[in-house]
């Protein structure tokens, strides 16, 4: 039987270290257990200035709960509706 993805909004209030973060949308499915979170920044400039924090949030996440990142993307925002 496949469970249904569970959609989760994340906060849309952003740290104060990332000012330029402007929507956040996480997925999660149950069978097999899995997770998919997409950020939105307002220019590719202020992506990069936050990669290092972000990667720092993935490994205290990963240590703490367990989990395991099997990529970072970044893709650029092409339609809005």
């Amino acid at each position: 039987m496949r469970a249904s993805p569970t959609s989760t909004r994340l906060s849309s209030r952003a740290p104060a270290s990332c000012p330029a973060f402007k929507a956040g949308i996480g997925w999660r499915t149950e069978q097999p257990a899995s997770f998919l979170a997409v950020a939105v920044y307002d220019s590719e400039e202020h992506i990069r200035q936050t990669d290092e924090d972000a990667a720092q949030i993935r490994q205290q996440a990963g240590s703490v709960g367990g989990v395991t990142f099997t990529g970072v993307e970044t893709y650029e925002v092409l339609a809005q509706a």
